[in-house]
């Protein structure tokens, strides 16, 4: 049974590596796609422990700087402290410096509302020994302005306990004539606890709309992280006692040498009521008597009358931690309560808020790895105030502008407690790991592509050669048949007497030709077969081109006339004298091909003449051309015509005889004696030459 091969074996193969193909890189893009991921997802957590990390520097910062704030004495908000010492307060200093970010300057309102700053001191006095008070005074009118155009909306005030109420109302009774809406101290007051509103906000951070998957599932993979929420000391009010010199009335006893104590905190209280006024008033007087008695016992001469002796007088504060509220759209209030002598103080610090949003800007993004790839946003109490993308560091007029992934969400600690930072990524940027696997699955695939190009050039290669193959063996057997049915025929007529002596001779050439032509094609396939097997044998020897041309042509000449043909030979004198190495049986053989050929490809009507020709080229090779006057070869076959079992006519329509192995023949023999063959088309026909090298050219 045949094999038909029509096409459809190829398409099959095609289809099966299709398959095929599908099969191998369906799993293996599953699993890069699943390896691609956990990189990614681990560069993710990178960039995330980055962003905590800023946090968390800015967290510690801020919290130094607070609790730096919070150390400060009640006397520091004065210009000079109290006592006769004389000594200027901290923040009097001009311009004022502190740890906080945006810090415009320090403020004390007392609980009539009254204004001060420890830029100035009390009245004029000594004001004229400041060399800035032009720049002093300025600042501490824009300080005032600020906090007495400050826009806090009306609220319920704040519960407090019977005895601060008591010590509050006595404490405000003398300035009880200020009006409500010019008194600071109400104002600040009835701030505490609200959710101040800004208008000057960029949206709500709902309006983010940020993916938070990656986060949550970053935050539930580092619950032990060394770099989460900084772990803050307890931040409780405290007391502070501070002893200061006073003069007391004329007429009072000396007291000896002044005596001060140091400041000391205490544990946390509430604030002093009338009660306590009264035990700080006797312990005074057991002091003074104590220091009357201690003069007693030294034996102290009594002092002049007109010298007025100095007493020790106690301070005693109470001081809350510091709070932090929205003032207006621009400026924020760090302050703090205190209360001395059973007043209530407000203590702090104006804060300019886009300097303070440029300085968290400037610590907890920009300048690092995340501001080339991630965007960072500020809000207050959920209202979005500040928003900056990855591109170039540009500020958004929006929050909907900043779209992406969540990347960070941490919230500092109190009194910043209201301000959230936010990072988010819109397009994560591809890490060295992802690289690498980018090229590892990119090189898998080019070989899988490789590979299977290379398998189905492979199997369609072996599916023609096994179909040729399969058109030899038919060749070869018409081939094979028709000279012995020639052979045969004409035995039989020779035997059985038919015909005159004339016919007879014409009979035995019959014979003869068609024993040739059956020899050639023995020969041609049991060379081929040494061919296949790499048993190829030839033996080169030096010869004379003019002899070899004489023995060439003689044998050529026969063949061409008993098919009727012309034999023209022209050479070139200069390629006669040359000296060749060659196989003269398997050159012979190659020329006969050649000639085969011509004779089966010249139509009817063409001329009936092959030329043989001997030329030295310019490389100085030795050429011997065998040219017909047929159709030509076309030239997308001049290269496969040389291929094994290949024919240029289909095999269904061709009117031509042969096995397809001529030409592969030629070229394994030339190149086997170290030469090669060439075809070109000539106007008519197509010319065959055979390239051999010259050992010993003309006038050597």
């Amino acid at each position: 049974m045949r094999l038909r091969f029509d096409g459809s074996a190829e398409r099959r193969l095609r289809m099966a590596l299709a398959l095929f193909f599908v099969a191998l890189v369906v799993p293996g893009a599953l699993l890069i796609a699943r390896a691609f991921g956990q990189v990614q997802w681990q560069e993710f957590h990178h960039y995330r422990t980055l962003a905590e990390q800023l946090a968390g520097g800015v967290e510690r910062e801020l919290d130094a700087a607070v609790r730096g704030e919070e150390a400060r004495g009640f006397d520091d908000y004065a210009f000079a402290r109290r006592g006769d010492d004389g000594a200027r307060s901290p923040l009097a200093a001009y311009p004022p410096a502190s740890g906080l970010p945006g810090l415009v300057g320090y403020f004390q309102v007392d609980s009539a509302g009254r204004y001060s700053s420890p830029l100035l001191p009390a009245g004029d006095v000594a004001a004229g020994d400041l060399a800035d008070l032009a720049a002093r005074r300025a600042l501490d009118a824009r300080l005032r302005a600020i906090l007495e155009s400050a826009s806090v909306a009306a609220a319920p005030p704040a519960r407090v306990d019977a005895d601060q109420r008591a010590a509050t109302a006595t404490a405000v009774a003398a300035p009880a004539a200020v009006p409500a809406a010019d008194n600071l101290f109400e104002r600040l007051r009835q701030a505490e606890g609200q959710r101040q509103a800004l208008s000057k906000s960029l949206g709500n951070v709902a309006d983010l709309a940020l993916d938070a998957r990656r986060e949550a599932r970053s935050r539930a993979a580092e619950t032990d992280s060394a770099e989460a929420a900084v772990v803050a000391a307890p931040r409780v009010r405290r007391k502070e006692q501070v002893a200061r010199l006073q003069a007391p009335a004329a007429g009072a006893v000396s007291g000896g040498a002044a005596a001060s104590f140091a400041a000391a905190p205490a544990a946390p209280g509430r604030a002093p009521a009338a009660a306590d006024e009264a035990v700080m008033a006797e312990a005074e007087v057991a002091r003074d008597a104590s220091t009357l008695a201690l003069a007693d016992d030294l034996e102290l001469a009594p002092a002049p009358a007109a010298v007025t002796a100095a007493r020790v007088r106690l301070f005693e504060s109470e001081l809350d931690p510091m709070n932090l509220i929205a003032l207006d759209d621009d400026h924020f209030v760090l302050y703090r309560n205190a209360w001395r002598d059973g007043a209530r103080y407000i203590q702090g610090a104006v804060i300019q808020r886009a300097a303070f949003l440029a300085a968290l800007a400037a610590r907890a993004w920009r300048g690092s790895a995340l501001a080339a790839m991630a965007g960072f946003v500020v809000a207050w109490n959920g209202e979005v105030l500040s928003v900056a993308g990855a591109e170039g560091g540009r500020d958004y007029a929006s929050a909907r502008a900043l779209s992406g992934e969540l990347l960070y969400r941490a919230r500092l600690s109190a009194p910043f407690a209201a301000f959230e930072l936010i990072y988010s990524v819109d397009r994560l940027p591809l890490g060295a790991g992802a690289r690498y696997l980018a090229w590892v699955g990119l090189a898998m695939l080019l070989v899988v592509i490789a590979g299977l190009v290379a398998v189905d050039r492979y199997g369609r290669g072996h599916l023609r050669l096994v179909r040729q193959q399969q058109d030899f063996v038919s060749a070869v057997s018409h081939e094979l048949k028709t000279p012995l049915t020639s052979i045969r025929m004409y035995s039989e007529m020779l035997k059985n007497g038919w015909g005159d002596d004339s016919r007879r001779q014409a009979y035995y050439g019959y014979i003869r030709d068609e024993s040739e032509r059956l020899s050639r094609l023995i020969g041609n396939v049991l060379q081929l077969a040494r061919i296949t097997r790499g048993q190829l044998s030839l033996d080169c020897r030096e010869i004379a081109v003019a002899a070899l041309m004489e023995r060439l042509r003689a044998r050529l000449a026969s063949q061409l006339e008993a098919a009727g043909f012309e034999l023209v030979v022209h050479s070139e004198p200069a390629a006669l004298a040359a000296i060749v190495a060659v196989d003269e049986d398997a050159l012979l053989q190659c020329l006969i091909n050649l000639v085969d050929n011509a004779i089966k490809f010249t139509p009817p009507g063409a001329p009936r003449r092959v030329e043989f020709g001997c030329t030295l080229d310019a490389a100085g090779e030795l050429r011997l051309g065998v040219r017909d006057f047929g159709g030509g070869v076309p030239r997308a076959q001049m290269r496969r015509i040389f291929e094994l079992f290949y024919r240029a006519e289909n095999e269904l329509t061709r009117e031509t005889v042969g096995t397809g192995i001529g030409l592969a023949l030629v070229r394994e023999l030339m190149q086997g004696q170290g030469g090669r063959v060439d075809v070109g088309n000539r106007e008519p026909g197509a010319e065959f030459s055979l390239l051999l090298p010259v050992i010993e050219p003309a006038g050597d």
